[in-house]
Formats: structure tokens, C-alpha cells, sequence
């Protein structure tokens, strides 16, 4: 049976603003000992992107930056 490859993410493409968002959602969960899947949970939905029919998870960017905002990460 095949491997899958490992995605991989390039932090070197994001913009400095992206970095520090990130960078302060880090920390946020970091400081309370959470996962990303109960910090974003049900918003995280599974999507089937491409030919090869791969299923991957996303979240809208609405959501995303809502979630910020209510737990007082970035404020707008």
C-alpha cells in the first residue's frame, strides 16, 4: 500500500500579517493547552478538492477570523 505524501505547509509564502495572526494563535492555545480541534471545532469541515478526489479539512475564513475575535486574539 502506498504512503501518502506529508503535506507540506511554506511559511516563507505568507505575509507578515499572516505570520503574527498565526503566530498569536499559537500562543493562545499553547497558554491554555488546547488542540485546534476544540479550539475551532465544528467549524472545521471536511471538503473533496480535485480530480484525484482528495478529502481535505477546511475552515471559512469567515469562521476562522470570527473565532479570533471572540477569544480576543485580534479584534478586527
Amino acid at each position: 500500500m502506498k504512503k501518502k505524501p506529508k503535506m507540506e505547509i511554506k511559511f516563507e509564502i505568507l505575509d507578515e500579517k499572516g505570520n503574527k495572526i498565526l503566530k498569536k494563535l499559537a500562543r493562545f492555545l499553547l497558554e491554555r493547552f488546547m488542540h485546534p480541534r476544540e479550539f475551532f471545532g465544528p467549524t472545521i469541515k471536511k471538503e473533496i478538492i480535485g480530480k484525484k478526489k482528495c478529502v481535505v479539512e477546511v475552515i471559512k475564513h469567515h469562521d476562522f477570523y470570527l473565532r479570533l475575535k471572540l477569544a480576543s486574539i485580534r479584534k478586527n
